[in-house]
């Protein structure tokens, strides 16, 4: 059995692993991102993952809501139109039955595999894919923290004094 929380981060080959992570059988480089996201998905699916939170590393996490509803939760600005997808940036969950379809899929794209799992692989699949504006890609690129949508979960991109800053916010404001 899996345990709520259980987390993983995920590394390609070359890397160290510490307690955390996972080290997968594809570079690490930024022309492997499909081949990465597979090797992640297929890991999760041989340890009995029902969803996987996939997230970058300049993206800001607040806080985490297993979603109930889906095959795969975003930011996708209109989920209705031909060719819109959920965007990798700000975050997305995706479902087991979602995961066994990309690490089926054939990939030739190579850095924009949200592009990929969104559009190549599930618009077509007739799985359901929610938009959720709680994960926030910036549209002015870098996040302004007076412009945060209210109730967001996640937040994107994020250089590392904006993630400090975001930190602090967060932690004074449990206090």
């Amino acid at each position: 059995d899996v345990a709520a929380g259980d987390s993983r981060i995920n590394d390609g080959r070359g890397e160290a692993a510490q307690p955390d992570e996972v080290i997968l059988d594809v570079p690490d480089g930024f022309s492997h991102h499909c081949d990465k996201n597979r090797a992640m998905f297929r890991w999760a699916l041989w340890h009995g993952y029902d969803w996987v939170f996939r997230c970058d590393d300049d993206t800001f996490v607040r806080a985490l809501e297993v979603p109930t509803y889906g095959d795969q939760v975003g930011w996708g600005p209109d989920l209705s139109v031909a060719h819109n997808y959920i965007t990798g940036g700000a975050c997305f969950w995706i479902s087991r039955r979602a995961m066994d379809l990309v690490v089926t899929a054939g990939c030739e794209r190579t850095h924009e595999d949200d592009l990929w799992i969104g559009r190549d692989v599930l618009e077509r699949s007739g799985l359901v894919r929610v938009h959720d504006a709680r994960y926030f890609p910036s549209p002015t690129h870098f996040v302004e923290p007076g412009k945060l949508p209210e109730g967001w979960l996640t937040c994107h991109s994020c250089t590392p004094e904006m993630m400090r800053h975001l930190w602090r916010t967060q932690i004074s404001a449990c206090a």
